[in-house]
């Protein structure tokens, strides 16, 4: 069974913007040695952390220029997340104070009329 160093699994990692399963692929090896290997080492848990970090400041930025172009379902998700505070958003939070109070009716007894 071949054995790879952590430096060939962080190329793969950064080949494959921090993706396990596909830099397995790039390794040919079992995902399982990726993983293992990402959670025992920590310079390479922080390559996997920084690929993640980068891929979300990419779609950070297209959803901008996609706002900026009018794109009506980037302005959408722009107001229903980023913007909750002001009114936007799915559902409203709704909080309860006080306490509840639990009322028994007693109703009189049917009188039969005949």
């Amino acid at each position: 069974m071949p054995t790879y160093t952590n430096k060939q699994i962080a190329e793969a990692l950064r080949k494959t913007r921090g993706r396990k399963y596909l830099a397995a692929k790039v390794l040919e090896c079992d995902p399982d040695t990726v993983r293992n290997r990402v959670k025992s080492v920590p310079y390479l848990a922080a390559i996997v952390e920084n690929e993640k970090g980068l891929r979300g400041d990419i779609a950070e930025t297209k959803l901008d220029d996609a706002v900026d172009a009018g794109d009506p379902w980037a302005i959408q998700f722009e107001l229903k997340t980023q913007c909750r505070d002001r009114g936007y958003g799915d559902h409203q939070d709704v909080s309860v104070t006080g306490e509840i109070v639990k009322t028994i009716v007693m109703l009189p007894p049917k009188v039969d009329p005949g």
